[in-house]
């Protein structure tokens, strides 16, 4: 199981004991690849313990380099922000400098033993397995990156406090001086009034008056501000629905939360029975399309969606 700590909603990757079976699976697979013995006839000999300790230190070393790049890159160049950038940079840094330090950790390793590195068959068979590995390990991160961004965040379940029956003394109501019993109802819901919204490098406090509504695309949710500004959040919008007041947001369908005020006007769809709303800001879904989404009221909405409106 993987576990990770929240730190400004960056990944720490305490994956130690992953790193450890990866760097022992593929110090194994290394020895063994291409060899035409039985396995159970390799692992008899000394020799296949001796070069498995040896392959483990630099599969686990070049692993550890990568985990040290990676939340370095984690910090610099967001994924979803910078994506361009971050693919050269993970390129540059996460790939071509560990295949580097293999191949210079092998020669270190073969020069013990009287040979160079260019003798053996080190860059014809092993070599390219380790590239293999490094690219796996790359986009093993990249998924933990994901993974870590969009699961559904768990929040405690919100408990409302239960009406108290309190005795008071009303002597101008009672006949008699007996206590009067009065029911207490339980105090109003606090609705979120700031969002945060954590990027690989900063958080950003969003006023839930800038929020002009949330959506969800391509299995990724997000904010749009009014002026236009999208951020990536973990949580879902059913999670999302419960914090902000239902006066001033709606889910007007399974994809869209949206803020009164964005709600320019509202109009009856291309089918009978439909009802769409023409947003501020727009509802680009995907902007290097630019293809305007339409924002429909789904059909058990629609009376509750007037009413919200018209209230």
């Amino acid at each position: 199981m993987i576990n990770s700590s929240i730190d400004n909603n960056k990944p720490v990757y305490n994956d130690i004991f992953i790193r450890i079976i990866f760097s022992l699976f593929a110090a194994h697979f290394i020895i063994v690849y291409g060899d035409s013995a039985d396995i159970s006839t390799i692992i008899r000999h000394f020799n296949y313990y001796n070069a498995l300790v040896a392959s483990f230190i630099i599969a686990f070393l070049v692993l550890y380099y990568l985990w040290l790049i990676t939340r370095y890159l984690d910090k610099k160049l967001d994924w979803f922000q910078k994506t361009k950038s971050r693919i050269l940079a993970q390129l540059l840094l996460g790939f071509f400098p560990p295949a580097l330090i293999a191949a210079g950790l092998a020669a270190i390793y073969f020069r013990m033993y009287g040979y160079t590195i260019s003798e053996t068959g080190y860059f014809s068979a092993d070599f390219p397995v380790i590239l293999l590995f490094i690219f796996m390990a790359n986009l093993y991160y990249f998924i933990y990156y994901i993974v870590f961004h969009f699961w559904p965040a768990k929040h405690p379940k919100q408990h409302t406090e239960p009406a108290r029956i309190v005795v008071v003394n009303e002597p101008e109501i009672a006949v008699a001086d007996e206590p009067v019993l009065r029911v207490v109802e339980p105090t109003e819901k606090e609705w979120r009034e700031i969002y945060i919204v954590n990027t690989a490098t900063k958080s950003i406090p969003v006023k839930a008056t800038d929020i002009a509504y949330f959506y969800r695309t391509n299995g990724c949710n997000f904010l749009r501000t009014f002026v236009g500004d999208d951020y990536p959040i973990s949580e879902g919008l059913k999670d999302i629905e419960a914090q902000f007041s239902s006066e001033i947001f709606f889910r007007i369908n399974r994809q869209v939360i949206v803020n009164i005020e964005a709600c320019s006007f509202f109009s009856n769809g291309d089918r009978e029975g439909t009802v769409v709303i023409d947003l501020s800001p727009p509802l680009i879904v995907d902007k290097e399309a630019k293809n305007k989404a339409v924002a429909t009221v789904s059909e058990d909405r629609i009376k509750s969606f007037k009413a919200w409106l018209s209230r």
